[in-house]
Formats: structure tokens, sequence, C-alpha cells
């Protein structure tokens, strides 16, 4: 009996992945928002949309062109780190760890970011 039962259950697991593209849950998504970037530096939040410790370019991924920097402030001092993903030898900076920062763009774009999480 529990053998008939057990071979339904992987038969009926199957017949989802397989004929309905059912797989394993995942995790979803978390809705996003375009948020508008003009032309020079824009300040923006980056936490909590992001995850501390997250790497720069899951950021700039998320920005459509204008050839993205990211600028944040050395805490108490005029100096700022910067971050370029098109020249990780000149990026001072690769990990999200400041709340927020300036993002630079060449021309008007969008930054298609998750949803701040309150």
């Amino acid at each position: 009996m529990h053998r008939i039962v057990l071979l339904l259950s992987v038969s009926a697991a199957l017949f989802g992945a397989v004929y309905l593209g059912l797989g394993p849950v995942q995790a979803q998504e978390p809705p996003r928002e375009d948020v508008a970037l003009t032309t020079g530096c824009n300040l923006k939040a980056f936490i909590p949309s992001y995850a501390r410790a997250s790497a720069l370019s899951a950021v700039t991924g998320d920005i459509a062109g204008g050839n993205p920097r990211l600028w944040f402030q050395v805490a108490g001092t005029p100096d700022f780190l910067l971050y370029d993903p098109r020249s990780e030898e000149r990026s001072g900076v690769t990990t999200l760890d400041q709340e927020a920062g300036f993002i630079c763009v060449d021309q008007d774009t969008t930054w298609n970011r998750p949803v701040l999480r309150r």
C-alpha cells in the first residue's frame, strides 16, 4: 500500500514538473519600481531595497544605460569612494555598506530597483 502511494506521489510530481512546467517552489522576485535618474548625480537610498553587503554590480545592473557610477561619502570626511562597473580596478568600494549615495549618469535613464521594503 505504501509503495502505491509513494509511486502515485512521485508520478504526480514528475507529471507536474514535466508537463505543467512546475518545478520546485522558488522564492518570488520582489516587486520592482522604475526610478527616474537625470543626467548628472542623483542622491538615492540603496538600503533597504538592497541588502547590506550586496555587490554594487547588482545596483548598477538594474540601471538602464547612462554609464552609471556610484559615489559614497567617507563618513566624517569630505572624501568619496567610487564604484565604476566598467573599471573595478579604479573602484574604491565594491559592496554596499552605506544606506545612500550618489548615482551619476551621462544621460537621463531609469533605475529598476526592488521596491523599498518597509
